[in-house]
């Protein structure tokens, strides 16, 4: 019995083994087609999906919405958001290729005499995916990738899988999804192509729907084009499940509506978030945002007002004070009270705690109004200050860092005007006058001394406050000529080198800011001051107490007072060019450049002034111009500025000097056609000396490099010409010259390589400690690089499990394809994969592609990448990592 029951376990093993190996992928049954589905399916799609899943919440965790300008439609837009994910979708990506490499079905079944429909019988037989699964993991690996910024790998597995997929709503996905790599990758067009060819939304299933709304909209939205993103964006709306993400596409549409100009609409979606439940941030800001739309010809001011205001009692809104202060502003100005939007700006500004966006948006609510005015000064003040609170995604950046640039110009040059104007005045007073002012000044010092003793001694400081402060300093100067500590460039600048010194720090009503305000124009001295007013009392008396530091700078001679004089001027004249050109302010040029004509005796500065003068005006005022003209003639005859406007031979001696440079070109070219290299060499060494401006100057140095080639051979001859290509590159002559280059590099080895060999030096840095990359080359650009990286990608996955590899490619203009893996932490660990890895034996069709492998650290990398040059790198490489390999 014992015997028979050993028998029959044997038996079943058999049994059990035949239908497993009946099983196998690599046969095509109806059993191994449901075996391998089912491992597929259960064992490890379920599993990467589930990591799928978990990275995409991830992303959706870390991701922090900024309120103050419009959201990102999709989370994973920020790559700071999608890096959140990153592990998971690794884990994602390797269950798919598990499923990919080992259970893939590609045999044909055999064919037992087709019954039935012919023509499904016939699509079945021509498949080329038999496990249904696999489709399914091609798109869950794309879909991981894409989290991962891998564009170009999704590309290809969603391309992938939409030539094996039998399901058309699958291939319908991954064409939205291509639509979105598009997008992302910036190609708006294409994008919106894509989503074209798809079948109509009519005929999609309810998520495909909001998938493919969804993604036109962000083609939209990313191009600015507020109005055409409504409809596709409010059919999302429609279309998407789940709560959280309906809430947060309506906040959306609230806001394109405003960019959109539509302000009754966005009123409606702003209200329509508030009535959904939505999370506290979400309801927040949807009230804050009500106080920009709503209309207040009806007497909806008022109830908004008091919803605001009932907001800033509120505990759970002690963070949010700045953005409901910023909101009343708003409010405030749009009901024409432009001083109390002012005020509530600045307290906006002052309540900041860690919201820096909201800050700045207060900044340049202020900055935006000063501008208006015009109060550059201010206005600068709080450009500047937004400026080092935002980054390139922030709306209109290039527009708030122009005017921080241009006003911080034009500051520098009237913070001058000002500064010298007040040591003149002070310096005009009465001894006892200006004794009275200085003892003054060393009380209020002692004062605040005093204070900050009682106090912390901390340097925190709030920059709302500061700016609170500024005006009781501006208002600390009298019209007899206020003390320059006190006036606005002072405090300026001695915001700017706090800033500098301390950082952008959290503010405190007990500041130093005021003592550093003294010392900020010290003629070339600040440095210096500021360290002396911050030793203690106990290496002696600070020097803000003592009447000698506020005596130094003043002009009390003649000569010191015309060098103030000639100060001014200078800075009249540069302020009044910068509003002219760059601020496009005429009227404000036009006052400044008037006051520089008319100060001092610099016959340079004036005549300037009165030919910028004539130049701004003679289109908007041609009479006033022609006053400014003829003065510059009368006054300044002789100045080249006159010369300009007035002297027909001084144009003609232009010309004769033209002229003779065109007659020694000629010699010069003359000499050179007979072979008197030596002459005409010479004649072009001295063009280039003799007539310096002229437009033919690269003509001669081309002939001249020409000339001397002849004489001296072809390293001379590269050298000139390298000279001519670095002083006139976009002339005829420049590229005439680097073509040559060209030419001898490709036809003097000998010169490439020393030319090849010197560029590297400058370019590549050895550092073997640095993470590395091993760099896969293909010089046949034919070759299928979505297969080479696949092979890749595969080998690692097989031998290196645990270290999470990356492998890209793409193809290089030059004529190449560049695959890199990695990241290795050093060059001896990339060197190690390298010396394992046996491309003929892993590589399909490794020897068309005509590989070629390289390691190289991560900096080298980006640069190799700028230059896309084989040949140099391959001198580097030879020379540094030679030992390695």
């Amino acid at each position: 019995m014992r015997l028979r029951h050993r028998e029959y376990i044997a038996g079943l093993i058999i049994l059990m083994a035949l239908v497993l190996a009946g099983c196998s992928a690599e046969k095509n049954t109806g059993a191994s087609r449901f075996y391998n589905s089912l491992i597929s399916k259960y064992n490890i799609w379920f599993n990467g999906n589930e990591a799928y899943k978990a990275g995409v919440k991830k992303v959706k965790d870390a991701h922090r919405d900024d309120y103050t300008t419009l959201l990102p439609l999709f989370e994973y837009s920020r790559e700071e958001s999608a890096r959140a994910g990153s592990s998971d979708m690794e884990r994602a990506i390797q269950k798919a290729s598990k499923v990919i490499a080992l259970y893939s079905i590609t045999a044909k079944p055999e064919e037992k005499g087709r019954r039935g429909d012919n023509d499904r019988n016939g699509e079945f037989y021509n498949r080329r995916e038999y496990n249904e699964w696999v489709d399914d993991s091609y798109m869950l690996m794309a879909r991981a990738q894409f989290y991962q910024k891998n564009f170009m790998a999704a590309r290809a597995s969603f391309s992938f899988a939409t030539t094996i997929a039998t399901d058309p709503d699958l291939v319908t996905e991954a064409g939205i999804w291509m639509a979105r790599i598009q997008t992302e990758e910036g190609n708006y067009t294409e994008a919106a192509r894509l989503l074209d060819e798809l079948p109509g939304p009519e005929n999609m299933s309810k998520p495909l729907k909001a998938m493919y709304y969804s993604t036109l909209a962000d083609i939209a939205l990313r191009q600015k084009r507020y109005g055409e993103a409504v409809a596709p964006l409010s059919r999302a709306i429609e279309y998407t499940s789940g709560n959280e993400t309906k809430v947060r596409w309506t906040f959306l549409l609230a806001q394109v509506y405003r960019e959109a100009g539509d302000n009754a609409m966005s009123t409606r979606q702003f209200t329509r978030v508030m009535r959904m439940n939505p999370p506290y941030d979400l309801e927040f800001n949807a009230g804050i945002n009500l106080a920009g739309v709503t209309d207040i010809s009806h007497g909806d001011a008022d109830d908004l007002m008091k919803s605001l205001r009932k907001m800033l009692r509120d505990s759970k809104n002690k963070d949010y004070l700045d953005q409901i202060y910023f909101a009343l502003g708003e409010l405030e100005q749009r009901l024409g009270n432009t001083d109390e939007a002012l005020r509530l700006w600045s307290q906006s500004a002052a309540s900041s705690t860690v919201n820096t966006r909201q800050k700045a948006r207060s900044y340049l609510a202020l900055a935006d109004h000063y501008y208006g005015q015009p109060d550059y000064m201010k206005a600068w003040l709080y450009y500047d200050s937004a400026s080092y609170l935002i980054d390139n995604r922030f709306p209109g950046y290039d527009l708030i860092s122009r005017r921080a640039s241009d006003l911080g110009e034009y500051a520098g040059y009237h913070s001058v005007v000002i500064t010298e104007d007040s040591l003149r005045r002070v310096a005009g007073m009465s001894a006892s006058e200006r004794d009275a002012l200085i003892a003054g000044l060393i009380r209020s010092v002692e004062e605040e001394m005093i204070t900050e003793r009682r106090g912390d001694g901390s340097d925190r400081y709030n920059m709302g406050l500061y700016y609170e402060n500024e005006q009781r300093y501006r208002g600390a100067i009298t019209a007899e000529g206020g003390w320059y500590f006190y006036n606005q460039a002072a405090l300026t600048f001695g915001r700017t080198e706090f800033r500098r010194r301390w950082g952008d720090r959290r503010l405190e009503d007990n500041w130093r800011r005021s003592n550093k305000a003294r010392a900020a124009f010290s003629n070339g001295q600040q440095t210096d001051v500021e360290n002396e007013a911050e030793k203690s009392d106990s290496a002696g008396v600070a020097p803000e107490r003592t009447k000698e530091y506020y005596l130094r700078n003043l002009p009390l001679t003649d000569s010191l007072m015309s060098v103030s004089v000639m100060r001014s001027a200078e800075a009249l004249l540069g302020e009044g060019k910068i509003l002219a050109s760059r601020i496009s302010d005429t009227l404000s040029a036009a006052a400044s450049l008037e006051e520089a004509s008319r100060t001092g005796n610099n016959e340079n500065v004036r005549a300037e002034a009165l030919y910028e003068l004539y130049r701004l005006l003679r289109t908007s005022d041609p009479a006033r111009a022609d006053r400014h003209r003829a003065e510059l003639l009368g006054s300044f005859p002789d100045s080249e500025y006159a010369l300009i406007l007035s002297d027909p031979e001084w144009m003609n001696r232009h010309r004769e000097m033209a002229s003779r440079a065109t007659r020694s070109y000629e010699e010069a070219y003359l000499a050179f056609t007979e072979e008197r290299y030596a002459d005409a060499e010479a004649i072009c060494t001295n063009a280039l000396t003799s007539y310096p401006e002229e437009e033919l100057i690269p003509k001669f140095m081309l002939l001249g490099a020409m000339s001397a080639g002849a004489l001296e051979g072809e390293v001379t001859y590269k050298q000139r010409l390298d000279s001519l290509v670095a002083k006139y590159p976009s002339t005829a002559e420049g590229r005439r010259a680097a073509e040559i280059i060209e030419f001898l590099r490709r036809e003097k080895p000998e010169i490439r390589i020393a030319d090849d060999t010197r560029i590297a030096e400058e370019i590549y840095l050895a550092d073997t400690a640095q993470v590395h990359y091993v760099m896969i080359l293909a010089s046949n650009t034919g070759a299928d690089m979505n297969r080479i990286m696949f092979d890749v990608i595969n080998y690692n996955l097989d031998n290196f499990t645990d270290n999470n590899y990356r492998t890209e490619g793409t193809a290089v203009d030059t004529g190449y394809l560049l695959i890199t893996t990695g990241p290795f932490d050093n060059a001896a660990e990339a060197a190690a994969w390298l010396n394992r890895f046996s491309p003929e034996q892993t590589i399909r069709q490794a020897s068309e592609a005509g590989l070629t492998l390289w390691l190289i650290s991560a900096d080298n990398l980006q640069k190799f990448k700028e230059d896309k040059n084989i040949d140099r790198y391959a001198i580097f490489h030879s020379k540094e990592y030679e030992n390695l390999r």
